[in-house]
């Protein structure tokens, strides 16, 4: 009987939490999606509660435990930073946001790949469309492909950073399903992507995707001339709407941009060092004016951010967590799983230059960090071909 109750509870669970997982990318905070997650938390709990199998399975895979452990301690350190920052009383908050992103991460890799992948692409493709049915079409090829869709993330790199991910589901179903009709959407990612005019994402996607050419063998061949035909493809619309002028316009401004980050970060690395250890606390912000003016309330990288709040300490437990995160792509790399390793790659490039910290309510962060994190911690066995 008990058996039957957890196994029922255990089918709701997930079906909840992919339709989270679904509406997370697309809808974001809008319509009580967060609502979803809570939903599912509370089966998760039950579930540990009632389920021992389940309970017994979950403590027996150390190499996974390791890597909840190595972000429990990431995500430990800064709701206690909590403590000696202007606001302590957020402590309670974060400590509750905190638990839901490791229960978060380990209710993702308990889902079936290919349906977790499916539903994820799904959610980013219907994103995209819908940014190209709501945007201003009198500005298509002339400004950023922003203010479209309503759920859509306010600031354009993360909406980039949406469809950089998106592009690599689409590759992943390629390899898991052997439908080369998914290339259509990808290409379709990829053009957005360019629209957003974006510079950190795309070159983010650039470099992860260098790991794939390590990895070259002749069972490639077609994957790769289907790919360089899409780029060809793309480039030859570009020059043709004139939107490459555009595009190297953005690449060039991006170097003497450069030096305005540069600038921001020298301004974070000074007030960092006023407190080295421990940091200023989880609610520190910058009250910064750039070099041209601009209000700076951000590090515009989230390495530069955790230095900033947490000093060498939080230093050394981000550290602690990534390179624990790049040790499980490694192996999934070598077990037949590029495409995972270059998630997490791209997710650890993408933050490079945002500086939004990563811990909070369901947001972008949980997509573009911590879902790239749940990807490399799941189990992969599949054989190298």
């Amino acid at each position: 009987m008990i058996s039957s109750a957890a196994n029922n509870i255990t089918k709701i669970k997930i079906f909840i939490f992919t339709l989270f997982l679904f509406c997370l990318p697309l809808l974001g905070n809008a319509l009580r999606v967060t609502n979803l997650f809570h939903i599912a938390f509370g089966l998760f709990l039950f579930s540990l509660l009632i389920n021992r199998p389940f309970r017994q399975q979950l403590l027996s895979e150390r190499e996974f435990l390791t890597g909840i452990v190595a972000a429990g301690l990431f995500l430990g350190y800064f709701s206690l930073s909590n403590f000696w920052s202007d606001n302590p009383g957020n402590f309670a908050s974060t400590f509750k946001h905190s638990f839901y992103i490791l229960v978060f991460v380990i209710m993702f890799t308990q889902l079936n790949r290919k349906l977790s992948y499916s539903v994820l692409f799904l959610s980013i493709a219907i994103l995209c469309l819908l940014t190209f049915w709501y945007v201003d079409k009198t500005h298509f090829f002339t400004k950023r492909l922003a203010k479209g869709f309503f759920a859509a993330p306010d600031n354009v790199i993360d909406l980039a950073g949406y469809f950089g991910l998106g592009i690599f589901f689409g590759l992943v179903l390629i390899r898991e399903t052997g439908r080369h009709i998914f290339y259509v959407p990808v290409a379709v990612l990829f053009i957005a992507m360019l629209l957003t005019q974006s510079r950190g994402p795309i070159l983010a996607l650039l470099v992860s995707c260098l790991l794939l050419l390590l990895r070259f063998h002749k069972g490639h061949i077609r994957h790769l001339l289907i790919a360089f035909a899409i780029i060809i493809g793309v480039a030859l619309l570009a020059y043709l709407t004139h939107y490459s002028d555009e595009l190297i316009a953005r690449f060039i401004a991006s170097y003497n941009q450069s030096f305005v980050r540069f600038g921001i970060w020298s301004h974070t690395l000074e007030l960092a060092l006023q407190k080295p250890f421990f940091g200023w606390g989880f609610d520190k912000q910058l009250t910064f004016t750039n070099s041209i003016g601009q209000h700076i309330h951000t590090t515009h990288s989230v390495y530069f951010s955790t230095l900033l709040k947490g000093g060498f300490a939080g230093t050394l437990f981000l550290l602690i967590m990534v390179g624990y995160g790049l040790h499980r792509a490694r192996l999934h790399y070598k077990n037949g799983g590029e495409l995972e390793a270059c998630i997490y790659f791209f997710s650890l490039l993408f933050y490079m230059t945002q500086g939004m910290f990563v811990i909070g309510n369901p947001d972008i962060y949980w997509v573009m960090f911590w879902l790239p994190y749940a990807v490399v911690m799941a189990p992969y066995t599949r054989d190298v071909k």
